[in-house]
């Protein structure tokens, strides 16, 4: 090998070497990127079901129906994790309890069992917090 063969091998072997670690930093950014964007999208949809979950549903001038609850968590149910299917299912459960405690609110007709259906709701909310809490953690 000569002189000059050494001198453009050397050089050809140091553009690639610069084209492999362009490729591989931008292939890492656009991962970093992309989680640092989910990170963000999930704290945003978690908050507003916290909200939801630890008022119980209350909004600003009147109680949520049933539909724009589950209008309100369905952002949330497009970013969990797949492995957490089932929380979807379990805010889908919730929603349906608590528009049946602000029915019974609504209707005035408090049952003997309302205060316990009550605390059921709150602690499921509660725990589904935690649980949402969690996978924000993992993010």
């Amino acid at each position: 090998m000569t002189t000059g063969q050494f001198v453009l091998a050397l050089l050809a072997g140091a553009g690639l070497g610069t084209t492999v670690t362009s490729v591989v930093t931008h292939f890492l950014s656009g991962r970093l990127e992309r989680k640092k964007w989910l990170r963000g999208a999930r704290l945003s949809a978690f908050c507003k079901v916290a909200r939801l979950v630890l008022t119980l549903g209350a909004g600003n001038e009147r109680l949520p129906s049933l539909v724009r609850m589950r209008g309100e968590l369905a952002e949330t149910a497009l970013l969990l994790p797949k492995e957490r299917v089932g929380v979807s299912k379990r805010i889908e459960a919730w929603t349906v309890a608590v528009a049946q405690l602000h029915n019974l609110a609504r209707e005035k007709k408090p049952t003997e069992d309302w205060q316990s259906e009550f605390n059921l709701v709150a602690n499921e909310g509660r725990d589904l917090v935690d649980v949402l809490r969690a996978i924000l953690a993992k993010t």
